[in-house]
């Protein structure tokens, strides 16, 4: 099970179109962002701490899944 688990969140990460709409808009809304007051760099770090924390809590979820699937 865990090894389904882990697949299930290295899918997300690389193809889910949910994560790659929101993760273009969230990067579409940092561009306009930065433009208008010039601090790139972060702009780019916030997009990527929130992109950690989504990847994040969804292993946390998928752990939880796990446990009780196999309770």
């Amino acid at each position: 099970m865990p090894s389904v688990i882990n697949q299930l969140v290295i899918t997300l990460k690389d193809s889910s179109l949910l994560l790659t709409i929101g993760f273009a808009e969230l990067l579409y809304q940092a561009q306009q962002i930065y433009a208008a007051n010039f601090r790139t760099t972060e702009m780019l770090i916030i997009v990527g701490v929130m992109y950690f924390i989504v990847i994040t809590l969804l292993t946390w979820l998928a752990n939880i899944v796990d446990k009780k699937v196999n309770k």
